[in-house]
């Protein structure tokens, strides 16, 4: 007998094909990075790149369709609190360029990492 190991609602995914599913709640990615990458251009300032990897590339459409949120870190040492986090450019087709971009402080005490 064939054992099906991942369901969802006791469907076999690999029957679902194309099919789309309603979403029944926000849809929220915790992950250790952003799903793009911030850099500075030539002239100093901020630039956004969509990240590759394959979560990235797997993941982020559906967190736009279903206008979800993507929490993770910049990977960035240089950017401080309140700097502005660039949009995707306009002209961006990335599948990370429907996600916008926002900014939470985030306050870890140094006793707390020992």
């Amino acid at each position: 007998a064939e054992t099906n190991m991942f369901r969802t609602n006791g469907q076999n995914l690999s029957s679902m094909g194309n099919k789309k599913r309603d979403i029944n709640g926000p849809l929220i990615v915790v992950s250790n990075r952003l799903p793009f990458v911030l850099s500075k251009n030539s002239d100093g300032e901020l630039v956004r790149k969509q990240s590759a990897g394959g979560l990235v590339t797997a993941v982020a459409p559906v967190v736009v369709e279903c206008k979800g949120t993507w929490i993770g870190w910049s990977g960035s040492f240089d950017l401080k609190p309140g700097d502005p986090i660039p949009e995707s450019d306009p002209e961006d087709k990335a599948p990370t360029a429907g996600l916008k971009s926002n900014q939470v402080n985030i306050y870890i005490y140094i006793y707390l990492l020992d």
